[in-house]
């Protein structure tokens, strides 16, 4: 195992990843700042995240599984898929996460004029407070 960096050297991953993945600047820009290699300071970024000394964390607003939906979606070849967290195992609170994120994905990706059609049992009945806060929903219930 290698020996813990100096200070200098932690201070400087810091900086490399922080600049790269925070404010999202090209590495090859962060390199010629430093006068290092692009392939230099990736592996600072990489190292810095090795030694615990910056993270990196998903931060999303909806209860779903970011990396569970994104392998779902390249497994099947799909544009993107969606893969609900509920807080629970009860109904009530399975049917209330779905219906939010279901909710939040219509408005997002519906158009004007758009039909889209559901069994009666769907999510929108069971739902109707989340539904009903969707601009320009109507239900033909």
């Amino acid at each position: 195992m290698s020996a813990k960096p100096r200070i200098d050297q932690r201070v400087a991953y810091v900086y490399v990843a922080m600049q790269n993945l925070a404010e999202g600047r090209p590495l090859n820009e962060i390199a010629e700042e430093l006068g290092i290699s692009r392939f230099a300071a990736a592996r600072m970024v990489r190292r810095a995240r090795e030694l615990g000394l910056i993270e990196v964390r998903a931060v999303v607003d909806d209860p779903v599984e970011v990396d569970l939906s994104a392998r779902l979606a390249r497994r099947f070849g799909l544009e993107s898929a969606i893969v609900v967290a509920t807080p629970s195992t009860g109904a009530a609170d399975v049917r209330a996460a779905l219906a939010a994120v279901a909710a939040r994905f219509f408005v997002e990706h519906a158009a004007e004029d758009d039909v889209v059609g559901m069994t009666p049992a769907g999510l929108p009945s069971r739902c109707p407070g989340v539904w009903n806060s969707c601009p320009g929903w109507t239900s033909c219930s």
